[in-house]
């Protein structure tokens, strides 16, 4: 069930940043059901622990603990690092993020793993330029705490972020169009912090 889960809502936060408002679980139901979005998980695996086993310990743990102050600092310094392409790092007493406005991304960071939503705002070139930036930020963070990387998406874990390149582009731009066309028509969902 904790898998099913996480393919369904794996951008879900427990916690959030002011880009929320401050309301705690917002951004989960905002993601997922007014912005949609390209969701990818990063897990600290054990040994021997399969997926089923990891989601499973994720839910025997909420809430998530936040990481370790060495960790913030380390992530601190990947957004300052990324910050010409619009990255942004948010601490908080209940949340630790990386955000992204013009992207319409977060990341949201926890102790063992991290939940990433990437708003389906993007199509053709940009798409693929977005999803680029999104992967190599998510192999930073990998180097960083060897995470495993899960795309809710395809249903099964992925060695190399940069491999969803082709595919997580492609579906950028695929539901992108068809929202706009279907649902939004020229008018992007706003996702911006207020203050």
């Amino acid at each position: 069930m904790a898998k099913e889960r996480a393919i369904q809502a794996s951008g879900r936060a427990e916690t959030t940043s002011s880009m929320w408002g401050g309301v705690s679980g917002l951004a989960p139901l905002l993601c997922h059901n007014l912005a949609m979005s390209y969701d990818l998980t990063l897990l600290a695996v054990g040994d021997g622990e399969g997926i089923d086993e990891i989601f499973a310990r994720m839910e025997d743990e909420e809430p998530r603990a936040l990481p370790s102050a060495e960790m913030r600092a380390a992530f601190s310094s990947i957004a300052d690092d990324l910050g010409s392409e619009g990255y942004e790092y948010l601490e908080g007493a209940r949340f630790v993020n990386i955000v992204n406005d013009n992207f319409g991304s977060i990341f949201n960071l926890h102790a063992e793993g991290a939940d990433i939503n990437v708003a389906y705002w993007h199509s053709g070139s940009e798409a693929a330029a977005v999803m680029h930036s999104i992967l190599d930020l998510v192999g930073r963070i990998q180097e960083l705490t060897g995470w495993t990387l899960f795309d809710p998406q395809r249903g099964e874990i992925v060695t190399d972020p940069q491999t969803l390149l082709p595919q997580s582009a492609g579906e950028m731009d695929r539901i992108t169009r068809w929202a706009d066309k279907n649902i939004r028509g020229s008018k992007r969902s706003r996702w911006k912090r207020k203050g």
